[in-house]
């Protein structure tokens, strides 16, 4: 009797978890700054600035630190 108990909760057990399984996560991105710039650490360096602010503004002239 146990055993067929046991039987019964491992076989729900896995119809429940076969259910998870056969779900589709789909994930989109978007570019909502084309315009964003990344910087390299090398780049941030050469600048000589102390601070990542004053480095960023010495890399690019055109970039807005708030």
């Amino acid at each position: 009797m146990k055993t067929s108990l046991l039987v019964a909760a491992s076989a729900v057990g896995a119809i429940m978890l076969a259910g998870c399984a056969t779900h589709e996560t789909t994930t989109t991105t978007t570019n909502a700054n084309p315009a964003r710039r990344t910087y390299s650490s090398g780049e941030l360096k050469k600048t000589g600035q102390p601070d990542t602010a004053g480095a960023i503004e010495a890399a690019d002239s055109s970039a807005q630190i708030r």
